[in-house]
């Protein structure tokens, strides 16, 4: 679409038989415009008729509402139906929207409310298994039920490592109350009692040790925590064209 020209949204009446827009038109949006368009005006533009711009929309928050789904569900798969299933009920509803969050935390909550209906299910599915039974099944869920595999050990041991050379290079203080703490469990009354310093003064060094830590580990780990629970590629293809398909 030329940039001088006014966006005018697709409608059925346009060419006389409803089609779907296609990807090369909604680069043309895109290009056309003086800038890439907000989602506000997305939302606008879906609800005007002009349904391929829902893939913008998608491909644009695909990797947020992945990590928030697979944090909740614990499951890479699921977590990607899940994300399916928010938005189809997204789009359904998107008429409804009226602008008064940022459409992101709209999303967000359609996310939160599908992955947590899928644990409430998941629950339901272990009604005659007691309340110990549960934690210990959803556990053995998470770390796989199969053997470790080489590559597996190797990444504990190389977590462990870690946090051993990090644990050892606190200032010895710090490092006692740290380790008399949340390596040992003892209670604050305990470790006090032990290194014969007073309570206020294990809280201010349990306190800093912790810091120290998560400062120097965020160092180490560098910029790896940002590709956590990634998602792109071939995963954000699939999710795009599995709601197109069903749109």
């Amino acid at each position: 679409m030329p940039a001088n020209l006014p966006y005018r949204p697709y409608r059925p009446s346009d060419q006389g038989t409803k089609k779907r827009m296609t990807m090369p038109h909604l680069a043309t949006i895109i290009e056309g415009s003086s800038g890439e368009p907000t989602d506000a005006q997305l939302v606008g533009r879906i609800v005007d008729g002009d349904p391929a711009c829902f893939e913008l929309l998608m491909r644009r928050h695909n990797r947020g509402l992945f990590r928030i789904a697979r944090a909740i569900v614990a499951d890479q798969a699921e977590a990607e139906d899940v994300l399916q299933n928010s938005y189809l009920r997204a789009y359904s509803n998107l008429h409804r929207f009226e602008g008064r969050s940022a459409l992101r935390t709209w999303l967000v909550r359609i996310v939160v409310n599908e992955a947590r209906a899928r644990l409430r299910k998941r629950h339901r599915d272990l009604v005659l298994v007691d309340d110990q039974d549960v934690l210990a099944t959803q556990a053995e869920q998470r770390r796989g039920s199969a053997p470790e595999v080489p590559e597996q050990t190797a990444s504990r041991h190389q977590i462990r490592t870690l946090l051993e050379r990090e644990i050892d290079a606190l200032p010895d203080k710090h490092r006692s109350v740290f380790v008399l703490r949340d390596v040992e469990g003892q209670s604050t009354e305990e470790t006090a009692e032990q290194l014969r310093i007073s309570i206020p003064n294990v809280r201010v060094r349990l306190h800093r040790a912790r810091a120290i830590l998560r400062e120097n580990i965020k160092a180490q780990l560098g910029s790896v925590t940002a590709h956590l629970y990634d998602f792109g590629g071939d995963q954000c293809d699939r999710v795009v064209e599995a709601v197109l398909a069903a749109i």
